[in-house]
C-alpha cells in the first residue's frame, strides 16, 4: 500500500462536528492510511512562522524587476471591485507596499517549492518516493495587487487559477491537462489510488 501525506482539519477540529459523523479521514484510517492534520481553524502552520530575512528574500526575487500595475481609477471600477479593494484597505497611493507585495508573494512561493523539494528529497532517501503519491494543491490564488487586491475573496483568474500537481508510482510525468478541475475532483481521485499503483 502506498505512504500518502495527507493533511487535513478534519481529524483534528472533529470536535466540531456531530460525533456520530463519518470523516473521508476516518474512512482513510478504518482502511489502513496514516493520516495527520497540519492545519487548525484554518492555520497551516506545523512549524513556528518564518520570516523571509534580506538574504533569503534576494535569493528568491530581485525586487527592482517587481512592477507597479496600472490600475483603473477607483470610480471607474465595478462596484463589487471596489467593495473588495476598499475593504483590503487598497486604496490608497502606496507603490513601495504595491511592488513589495508581489515581491514577498514571489518569494513565499520560491520558498513552498524549495521545502517541496526537501520533503521529495527525504522520501528518495528513505526509500518511499516509488510509494508514495504526492498531491500539491492551493485553494486558492493570492492576485499579488492585480486589480488593487491582494489574498482572495475576488472572481478574478489570479484568484482561481491555482495549482494541482500529483506525482507517483503510475502518474504520467511532464502530463499538464486543459481542462479544468476543482478541488472536489481531489477525493475521487486520490481514493482508491493504493488499488491503481499495486
Amino acid at each position: 500500500m502506498p505512504t500518502p501525506i495527507l493533511q487535513s482539519a478534519a481529524t483534528q477540529e472533529k470536535k466540531c462536528l456531530d460525533p456520530n459523523v463519518t470523516t473521508w479521514m476516518d474512512l482513510l484510517q478504518q482502511n489502513g492510511y496514516h493520516t495527520q492534520s497540519v492545519i487548525s481553524f484554518g492555520i497551516c502552520f506545523i512549524s513556528p512562522l518564518f520570516s523571509l530575512s534580506a538574504i533569503e528574500f534576494s535569493r528568491y526575487v530581485m525586487p527592482e524587476l517587481i512592477s507597479v500595475p496600472k490600475w483603473l481609477l477607483l470610480s471607474d471600477m465595478h462596484s463589487v471591485d471596489y467593495y473588495s479593494t476598499s475593504t483590503k484597505n487598497c486604496s490608497g497611493n502606496f507603490k513601495e507596499e504595491v511592488r513589495n507585495i508581489p515581491a514577498f508573494h514571489y518569494a513565499m512561493c520560491a520558498k513552498k517549492y524549495a521545502m517541496l523539494g526537501q520533503v521529495i528529497s527525504a522520501l528518495w532517501e528513505m526509500d518511499l518516493l516509488d510509494s508514495t503519491v504526492l498531491l500539491f494543491k492551493s485553494d486558492h490564488g493570492h492576485l499579488a495587487m492585480e486589480h488593487r487586491q491582494f489574498f482572495k475573496m475576488s472572481m478574478f483568474e489570479g484568484r482561481s487559477h491555482v495549482p494541482l500537481l500529483i506525482m507517483g508510482p503510475r502518474v504520467k510525468s511532464d502530463l499538464q491537462l486543459s481542462q479544468s478541475v476543482s478541488l472536489v475532483d481531489i477525493y475521487p481521485t486520490v481514493l482508491g489510488t493504493d488499488r491503481r499503483i499495486s
